[in-house]
């Protein structure tokens, strides 16, 4: 917009100012958060980032860390470094977050960002954030390490963690044979194990018949939402020859002729079973 002045005196002599360039702005500034989406996971430091915009100018961007306190300057705003698109100023802006090691900001986090225009007026966007520093925990049921093994072979166990497990890998004879637990076809419970949202039950039938005999070890890893990896091992014994019992006599010839297994009167056959299983 333009204004000029005109002055008229009693003597009807006039003068006349020069032109004003003005701008009205009656629209609050728009502020966006572009990176981290709201609900996401993290398990360390993480950058907030986003652009600020409007018609006339951006005087600062500030975030406020949690429901309350103070607002504080984000890390990253050039006031002078904006671009000028369809008739709107926009400026990028940053901030990062120092994710504690010792898990106290384990949990739901909220953060306020603000965008202060050139003409003191405001508008703000939310964010949240689930904080997961975490570990996953991860649990064979049913079977423990020394055991021996043979056939097909069902493991199953649990994996606890506060936030949701995305990925479940299973490591046999350290490489021999690799299974991504699938939560389609039940393999794995996604939504946590009955009441308990942080329990999740997994299930696996592996084919130990392609494994050397001897000792074979069995890792369980699992990812949760945030990128925290948890691993669980165990060392088993694998021997398929035989995998029905033996029966063995002590005190008579399997292979001999009759007369080498002849028996006067009462007698006893004495022998035993063994089962490798």
């Amino acid at each position: 917009h333009t204004v000029a002045l005109r002055a008229t005196d009693i003597n009807n002599l006039t003068s006349t100012s020069n032109t004003i360039n003005f701008m009205i702005d009656s629209g609050v500034p728009i502020i966006t958060i572009s990176d981290p989406v709201s609900g996401a996971y993290e398990n360390a430091d993480f950058t907030i980032s986003g652009i600020a915009s409007d018609v006339v100018g951006i005087e600062t961007v500030e975030i406020r860390i949690g429901d309350t306190g103070d607002y504080q300057t984000v890390s990253s705003f050039d006031v002078g470094m904006y671009e000028f698109t369809g008739g709107t100023n926009v400026w990028q802006w940053s901030h990062q977050i120092t994710v504690p090691t010792d898990g106290s900001d384990d949990g739901t986090n909220q953060y306020r960002v603000r965008a202060v225009d050139t003409s003191g007026k405001t508008s703000s966007e939310n964010l949240q954030v689930f904080i997961d520093s975490e570990d996953p925990i991860v649990t064979f049921l049913g079977i423990v390490s020394g055991e021996t093994v043979n056939g097909d072979l069902l493991l199953q166990g649990t994996t606890q963690n506060v936030t949701p497990i995305e990925l479940l890998t299973l490591d046999v004879g350290d490489g021999a044979q690799t299974y991504t637990l699938d939560a389609d076809t039940n393999e794995f419970d996604q939504d946590g194990n009955g009441n308990d949202s942080t329990v999740f039950r997994w299930y696996k039938t592996i084919d130990t018949t392609a494994l050397i005999d001897g000792s074979t070890n069995v890792a369980m890893t699992a990812i949760d939402a945030a990128g925290n990896s948890g691993s669980a091992v165990l060392t088993l014994a694998v021997d398929q020859s035989p995998d029905t019992p033996q029966i063995l006599f002590d005190n008579v010839d399997e292979t001999g002729a009759a007369t080498e297994n002849a028996f006067f009167g009462s007698a006893s056959v004495i022998g035993r079973f063994v089962d490798a299983d």
